[in-house]
């Protein structure tokens, strides 16, 4: 579905005249962003009023953006409201599109570093929900491929598991999401619906199903 349709304005958010002024939309392409900005009409010194509430890519904000989106493909949403006016005044997004109620999923990625997101309605476990296939397994974070979900001013880090924990051998962790500071055990944590997250791979072979 096109960005306009996925993202319809709505009271709280921000329109503005350039990506600094207005609500974002950035999409991770490769090792950079695309940006799309929630448009006020204003551009430079002319004013066209088919732009207001709509979408614009920064780099073309004359005219209405038709980026598309798939189901599961994952984004950041930034308010150009400070924390302490969402603390005050919180607002949410409409999000309008279709998702998969059955059937598997392969998650589009760019790079080592992608934003990937459930595309099924519900939650979904990390353990046999998320699975990576070719994917690298390893005794830490840093070795290991991992998801990165953002909780609260910081993110809940996890990896795919060796099975090695210090000097010990768990067959049971082998190919088992794990939590960082948990790493004995297999994670019971799920892929919120509607959340992205970081997954970062160790190597470019490596893909995501869902």
């Amino acid at each position: 579905m096109a960005i306009n349709d996925i993202f319809p304005f709505k009271e709280g958010m921000t329109q503005g005249g350039s990506q600094d002024s207005a609500d974002q939309i950035q999409v991770r392409v490769g090792n950079s962003y695309e940006i799309y900005f929630l448009s006020n009409g204003k551009v430079g010194k002319t004013t066209k009023p088919e732009l207001v509430g709509k979408w614009v890519r920064n780099s073309a904000a004359s005219v209405v953006s038709t980026k598309t989106f798939k189901s599961g493909d994952g984004f950041w949403y930034i308010s150009a409201k400070s924390n302490d006016e969402l603390k005050n005044a919180p607002y949410s997004v409409t999000v309008a599109g279709s998702v998969l109620m059955d059937g598997e999923k392969e998650a589009d990625l760019s790079g080592l570093y992608s934003i990937i997101s459930s595309p099924y309605p519900v939650d979904i476990p990390l353990n046999g929900g998320v699975i990576p296939v070719n994917g690298s397994q390893g005794g830490s974070e840093g070795t290991a491929d991992q998801i990165q979900i953002r909780n609260g001013d910081s993110y809940a880090i996890y990896f795919l598991s060796n099975g090695k924990v210090g000097k010990t051998t768990k067959p049971e962790l082998v190919g088992k999401w794990v939590r960082n500071s948990a790493a004995s055990s297999a994670t019971e944590d799920t892929l919120p619906a509607g959340k992205g997250c970081w997954f970062i791979r160790q190597k470019e072979e490596t893909s995501v199903k869902f």
